[in-house]
């Protein structure tokens, strides 16, 4: 009976209701797109790095992430294999030399990093080389080398020419070669277009005077696996003489900012739902005004302020969350559409963001999680708002109501 009577009051007054709904409506179709684009963007750029660079984690010799020394090599033993292969939640891994370098054309000199990669597994652990055609990678294969759409500007040669490398090899050796262009390659990540050079594992091998070894181990985790049980699951099962961080510890920077992209979503919903509340609030207080002289009718011919409190309360929680339903099921296609297509990012604003090594893109994060974050919030202001007319029904006197 108490649903039926908050039902029917809603409607009552309809252009109350529907001002109230209309609020609620923006507040959660702004504040879940607002969190949705917040989210994706900082979800984009760790995505981004994990996928290109770091990988889940990676397995180094001890003191090689301290250092970054060339000379701290991996020898992937069987030890170390065999604790991979049959580890439950590691899809895949692969072998990296991973070191620094100067690269000179005839216009240009430019510190560079070079990745040396075995080009099956890299496929199976990262995104750096999903864009491969077959003969570029035939072409990697035999001693060509990929650079980096920006840094192939940067040092004004063609595809095809060649460019020379000089760095510190293994154990002090000097390590020195001449190389073709593959390609200018876009490596989805701007920071690494600015900078990167990749050669297969055989060529960079040969090139810093390494055999048979690695400075990194990649590893990629299935979706579902949490990544500090499973290193912290490795750290007990891998040889003592090796070391395996995280993405969380190798990169604590993006980690911080997925804290604090979580904390910001807060503090602007929470302002936006806090001016929202005024204008909820007001239109309770008014309704509450308008309905003095009912009240007292009720009250007075015995229905009891319990019941009362019941139904007053249940008003303002269904129009809070019929809104939050109508805002989700308007926002959830919006948001959906820009999940599956990014807004690139346009002139000087798509500059500014390269320059930050960030890809000039925006993008939002299609997750239950944020909506339905929308529908609790406004059951919680709804019932923090409910509060005002259950303590008037409280004070409410018969006489003195229906007087008014």
């Amino acid at each position: 009976m108490v649903f039926k009577l908050a039902w029917r009051n809603l409607w009552r007054n309809k252009r109350r209701t529907a001002i109230t709904l209309m609020m609620m409506v923006f507040a959660v179709f702004l504040a879940a797109l607002m969190a949705s684009v917040r989210t994706g963007m900082v979800q984009g750029m760790v995505n981004n790095v994990i996928s290109t660079k770091v990988g889940h984690a990676q397995i180094h010799a001890k003191g090689f992430w301290e250092e970054k020394s060339i000379d701290n090599v991996l020898i992937l033993s069987d030890s170390i294999t065999d604790v991979l292969d049959n580890r439950q939640g590691v899809e895949a891994y692969a072998l990296r030399i991973e070191s620094g370098a100067l690269c000179a054309s005839d216009s240009n000199t430019v510190g560079v990093i070079v990745f040396g990669v075995d080009i099956e597994n890299e496929k199976r652990v990262s995104t750096l080389l999903d864009k491969l055609s077959p003969s570029e990678q035939e072409s990697l294969k035999n001693g060509g080398v990929l650079v980096g759409k920006s840094l192939l500007k940067q040092l004004q040669v063609l595809q095809g020419e060649e460019l020379s490398f000089a760095g510190m090899g293994y154990h002090g050796s000097m390590a020195m070669g001449n190389f073709d262009v593959i390609s200018g390659f876009d490596f989805g990540n701007p920071a690494l277009n600015k900078r990167l050079v990749i050669m297969s594992l055989d060529q960079a091998e040969s090139f810093y005077g390494i055999a048979d070894a690695a400075t990194s181990v990649l590893i990629k985790l299935g979706e579902d696996e949490s990544v500090d049980e499973i290193c912290a699951s490795l750290k007990q099962e891998l040889p003592g003489s090796t070391e395996i961080f995280s993405w969380k510890e190798m990169l604590p920077d993006m980690e911080q900012m997925l804290v604090l992209n979580d904390v910001g979503n807060m503090i602007v919903s929470f302002i936006l739902y806090f001016i929202i509340s005024f204008g909820f609030f007001g239109t309770v207080v008014m309704m509450m005004a308008e309905r003095k002289h009912e009240l007292g009718v009720l009250t007075a011919i015995g229905m009891k302020k319990k019941l009362i409190t019941q139904m007053v309360v249940l008003e303002s929680v269904l129009v809070a969350l019929i809104g939050a339903i109508i805002g989700i099921i308007l926002v959830s296609p919006v948001i959906y559409y820009l999940y599956l297509h990014p807004i690139p990012l346009m002139e000087d604003m798509a500059e500014l963001m390269d320059d930050y090594g960030i890809e000039p893109m925006i993008y939002t994060a299609f997750s239950w999680n944020i909506l339905y974050m929308q529908a609790v919030i406004v059951t919680i202001i709804s019932l923090l708002i409910s509060i005002y007319p259950m303590v008037k029904v409280a004070k409410l006197h018969p006489i003195k109501a229906m007087r008014s």
